[in-house]
């Protein structure tokens, strides 16, 4: 089944090379991935992964344990395709 995971991280190179290590080292198969940055020190990951119920509480757990991870929610049900291109920084 898949899952959108919602996840806010330190804005940080170290940081998005742990979360990719945590999928890709458990073996979770990741079908989309979106970042968007601002200009805070925070990036907002949105993860599409295939996946059972347990393992998908498993991934949590595992992410909600990164050092530079803020939140990591499940975001099946509010997160919608129009939610999800969201601009980074727009100039004026």
């Amino acid at each position: 089944m898949k899952h959108t995971v919602q996840i806010v991280l330190q804005s940080k190179e170290e940081g998005i090379g742990r979360l990719v290590g945590v999928f890709r080292r458990r073996g979770y198969q990741i079908e989309s991935l979106l970042m968007t940055m601002d200009q805070t020190e925070y990036m907002r990951i949105i993860v599409t992964v295939t996946c059972n119920q347990l393992a998908l509480q498993q991934l949590l757990q595992h992410i909600d344990k990164l050092i530079d991870v803020v939140t990591v929610e499940v975001a099946d049900d509010h997160v919608t395709s129009a939610e999800i291109y969201i601009p980074a920084h727009q100039s004026a």
